[in-house]
Parts: C-alpha cells; sequence; structure tokens
C-alpha cells in the first residue's frame, strides 16, 4: 500500500469527477465524464485516472477488475459492456451494476484514506 502515497488528494477527487458519483440529480441518460477521457488514452488526464485506479484496484474483487480493466483500457483495448458482458456471461445491465459496486468501493477506500466528502 505504499503506492497510496503516491496519488493525492486532489487525484482522488479528480478521480471522483470522473466517474460521474457523487453528483446530485445526476441525468440518467448523461455519461460518466471519464468517458471523454478514453478517447486519448496518451492525455495526461487519462494516465491520471488510471493511475488511481491502479493504485486503488487493491479493493476489488477479480471480476470486479476484469470489467473496469476492459472498460477503461487497461493493459487492453477499451471495450463496450456489451462485449465485457458475453465474455463473462451475464448481461450489460448486471455489467453496469459490477462497474458502479466496483466505483463506489474504491471511492469509499479514496475517502476514509483522504477523509474527503
Amino acid at each position: 500500500m505504499a503506492a497510496l502515497s503516491m496519488i493525492t488528494k486532489n487525484d482522488a477527487a479528480f478521480y471522483r469527477n470522473m466517474i460521474g458519483l457523487g453528483i446530485k440529480n445526476p441525468q440518467k441518460s448523461k455519461r460518466s465524464p471519464f468517458y471523454n477521457l478514453l478517447k486519448d488514452c496518451n492525455s495526461e488526464e487519462y494516465m491520471r485516472f488510471i493511475k488511481v485506479y491502479k493504485t486503488m484496484q487493491y479493493v476489488l474483487s477479480e471480476r470486479e477488475k476484469l470489467v473496469l480493466n476492459k472498460i477503461y483500457g487497461v493493459d487492453s483495448e477499451i471495450e463496450v459492456m456489451i462485449n465485457i458482458a458475453k465474455e463473462i456471461n451475464v448481461t450489460r445491465e448486471r455489467v453496469r451494476q459490477i462497474r458502479y459496486r466496483a466505483n463506489v468501493k474504491i471511492l469509499r477506500e479514496l475517502n476514509r484514506r483522504f477523509e474527503t466528502c
């Protein structure tokens, strides 16, 4: 967990903003801001997002890591949820639920670590 010292409170806030959780009254059809990051996997913002994710993935189950790795394009091409669903033999909605739960776990740990809201 020495890697936690590599991320800052500002990095934690950036990650939280990018996944779009904790926003009051989010629009259901609106995509999370991280989708814009995925358009340029060489950008500083994408690298910052992935740095926080990789540092915090120790709180996730293997299935949660698999789903987020594929959605975020970690160590492979970015995949859409329907393809991930087919690969792990679940519905697209179930993949969305796994993604949501995994991000909540990461945020809880970031909040605990940095005492952010």
